[in-house]
Order: structure tokens, then sequence, then C-alpha cells
């Protein structure tokens, strides 16, 4: 987990994804190694991600 946790870190250092489905999974890899300060921080950036394609869906539609 601490593996992946930092491949997540640095994929999202450069890259801002458009699908809250990969946050959450950086989240839990957090979460599983203990890190939870980081891992609330994520929970303001996957609502803001969801709200955004939210928006996207709504205006398509």
């Amino acid at each position: 987990m601490k593996e992946a946790s930092k491949v997540y870190a640095q994929l999202f250092h450069s890259y801002v994804p458009q699908d809250a489905e990969y946050l959450f999974k950086y989240a839990q890899t957090l979460r599983a190694i203990g890190s939870f300060k980081e891992f609330y921080g994520l929970d303001e950036k996957i609502s803001r991600v969801k709200k955004r394609r939210f928006k996207r869906e709504k205006i398509y539609k």
C-alpha cells in the first residue's frame, strides 16, 4: 500500500483527474497506511471533482 500511495501522490502532483474514482482509490491507500491528515484532505477534492462532473452531465443532457 505504501508503494501505491507514492505512485498516486506522484500522479496527482502533475495531473488533476476528471473522475473522482481515482481520488477515492488514492484516499483509500492513504487511509490504509495511516496517513489520516492527507486522507481527510482529499474529501474536499473528491467533492469538487464530483460537482464538476455533475455540472458537465447536466449541461449535456
